[in-house]
């Protein structure tokens, strides 16, 4: 029992120092299980800062659950395996960085070689995602009342994810599945003429399709009032799509930005 405890102790002790190393993780309560390989995080916020593109990533979720951590092995073979990683209800915000924030941004410390623990592996068997919801914000979140992308109630499974490492450049990935659902999503970008909506969306590995329900693109001005303002010719589109399923296609490609499939159903257009 002493061991264990203290064995506890030192886990969640370096667990915070990497926490507090990274800076982009804060919770109210971590639990952590020795003996079932266990650590949660309770009212957790995670925030991100992608420089490349000045985007700023804030996460808000009541709790991060890690399930069936394998300590031995991560210690003996330096592989991470874990059974399950949870992420209840996340509100997901996107908007970009202002320019003069860019300098402040903390970079990822580089291995200094002080860590006993190097991981040269990741294997996840499942990773699920329940109930979330994603913005999208063109320009600093908060100072556009609309998101440019509003998707809801986001459901994702991926399962049998595998990562091999080579020092902190990222080789391999490889999913044996995943399974996403969203039942609505909205793209109002100023720039354009159209709105974008659709009601449901489902994407599965496993079984190859894409299918949508419910798609609409929806002009924003009347046709007189559309031509009258383009100097140039461009359509003027109002189209309703009840259904539509993608078959075949690749997951690895669609990770590079290529979407490709065998066939594509459309029902009722109009």
């Amino acid at each position: 029992i002493v061991g264990v405890w203290w064995g506890e102790r030192f886990l969640k002790q370096k667990i915070e120092e990497k926490i507090a190393t990274y800076n982009v993780l804060k919770y109210r309560q971590m639990n952590l299980s020795l003996l079932a390989g266990n650590v949660s995080f309770k009212d957790a916020e995670i925030n991100l800062k992608w420089e490349e593109q000045a985007k700023s990533f804030t996460v808000l979720t009541p709790e991060i659950r890690v399930e069936g951590i394998g300590w031995r092995r991560l210690y003996f073979d330096k592989k991470l395996e874990i059974a399950a990683f949870h992420l209840q209800s996340p509100d997901v915000t996107v908007s970009d960085t202002p320019p003069d924030s860019l300098s402040q941004i903390t970079e990822m410390p580089a291995d200094t070689g002080s860590s006993p623990i190097k991981v040269i592996a990741l294997k996840l068997h499942s990773v699920t995602l329940n109930g979330g919801c994603v913005e999208v914000f063109k320009g600093e979140n908060g100072l556009n009342e609309v998101p440019l992308v509003l998707a809801n109630d986001i459901n994702l499974d991926f399962s049998g994810i595998g990562l091999n490492l080579q020092g902190d450049v990222m080789n391999s990935l490889v999913f044996e599945n995943a399974d996403l659902w969203l039942s609505y999503l909205a793209v109002n970008n100023s720039r354009s003429r159209h709105h974008f909506t659709l009601q449901q969306f489902h994407l599965n590995k496993a079984d190859s399709i894409i299918e949508v329900v419910d798609l609409q693109l929806t002009p924003k001005e009347k046709p007189s009032v559309f031509f009258n303002q383009i100097p140039y010719k461009k359509a003027w589109l109002d189209l309703s799509l009840p259904s539509a399923r993608l078959q075949g296609w690749q997951f690895e490609r669609l990770l590079d930005g290529t979407l490709a499939a065998r066939t594509l159903t459309m029902n009722g257009l109009d």
